[in-house]
């Protein structure tokens, strides 16, 4: 395998099987050297250099529009090699590869930059034979893209943290290899975290790697950002957000228009449900007393209460006057003229008057 490969894999392989975050300073030095850079966001950066400049254009497919352009100089050309992802090819084996961003899913575990390159890149590049010489950050990258970030349209707010370091190899081929970490996580104000990068890379020959490094670095950092494609990206997320607000809410609609359908079916059978026992209940009433007044009738008793109380009692007999007194002793008369509690020979007790609950 060519160890240009390797950084072919770099920008193809998805790499969000991760853990927690390291918390570790992701800009400690690689290796026995550090770097000063001093790059610039100035559009006239072409001129310092001695090769002739061309402007090339980067299109959004989706839209159909160039998002910008960069300088680059006129010995790059737009390759053909799909297959490796390489943009474009020049002089002294240079091949510059197209970026790759990635996003996590919603609270995935966050790496952070630098557990992404010693998780995610260095076994890679150490197992086709490259190894890490120098590691800086690019505060300059960062700039560029919180400007970015103001312009676009946000259909959630978030809190976005940015970090970019370059990071340069050795391989074992002769060449020397740029990549650029480009690393994001963004808080949103509903409690979800999401968290990706974009990578940049080329490689070239060693003795050409400076030059190369630093005009690639610089055509990044001073890329035009076309206006126009700004307003279309905008209003193409902003309608995008519409619909799909429109479409959460006629989903929500429709289940609560389902839970209000089902609601009145269940109240409607709960209404024939209590319909139906009530029938039952004045049924079974009905059998319960055809069935009382017929075992009464076998045993000659019938139903009387005390006015006095409220309580009913089963009273044998069909005498037309029956008394009762406080212990539940009753005695029954057909004499309408006599009242026991006018009697001095039943030791002065207080008797009720029962009452016929048939009459």
């Amino acid at each position: 395998m060519k160890v240009s490969h390797f950084f072919y894999t770099v920008l193809t392989v998805f790499l969000f099987s991760c853990n927690g975050q390291n918390t570790n300073n992701p800009f400690a030095e690689a290796g026995n050297t550090t770097m000063q850079n001093n790059y610039r966001q100035d559009t006239n950066f072409k001129r310092a250099n001695k090769q002739g400049f061309k402007t090339y254009n980067i299109m959004d497919k989706q839209l159909g529009i160039s998002s910008g352009s960069i300088q680059i100089p006129v010995s790059w050309v737009e390759s053909n090699n799909k297959k490796e992802n390489i943009l474009f090819e020049g002089p002294h084996g240079l091949k510059v590869y197209n970026n790759v961003s990635e996003y996590s899913r919603i609270n995935a575990p966050v790496k952070s930059i630098e557990q992404f390159l010693n998780e995610n890149i260095k076994p890679l590049a150490n197992k086709d034979g490259a190894y890490m010489t120098k590691k800086y950050p690019l505060p300059e990258m960062v700039q560029f893209n919180r400007k970015l970030e103001s312009l676009m349209f946000k259909a959630i707010p978030a809190q976005k943290q940015m970090q970019c370091i370059a990071t340069e190899w050795e391989n074992k081929n002769g060449t020397s290899s740029l990549v650029i970490i480009q690393h994001f996580i963004s808080r949103f104000q509903t409690g979800t975290v999401s968290w990706g990068y974009t990578i940049n890379s080329l490689e070239v020959e060693k003795p050409y790697f400076e030059e190369a490094k630093n005009t690639y670095i610089n055509s990044l950092l001073n890329f035009q950002i076309n206006p126009q494609w700004v307003q279309a990206s905008n209003q193409y997320w902003s309608q995008k957000t519409q619909q799909a607000t429109v479409a959460h809410n006629r989903r929500m609609k429709a289940i609560e228009d389902f839970g209000r359908t089902n609601t009145a079916r269940y109240n409607q059978r709960m209404a024939e449900s209590d319909a139906q026992f009530n029938s039952w209940r004045a049924s079974q009433a009905t059998n319960d007393a055809s069935h009382s007044r017929f075992v009464d009738g076998i045993w000659e008793q019938r139903n009387m209460t005390n006015p006095n109380t409220g309580q009913t009692y089963k009273i044998q007999g069909y005498d037309n006057n029956v008394w009762m007194n406080q212990n539940n002793q009753y005695f029954g008369t057909d004499n309408s003229l006599y009242n026991p509690n006018l009697d001095n020979t039943i030791n002065e007790q207080n008797w009720d008057r029962l009452e016929d609950d048939n009459n």
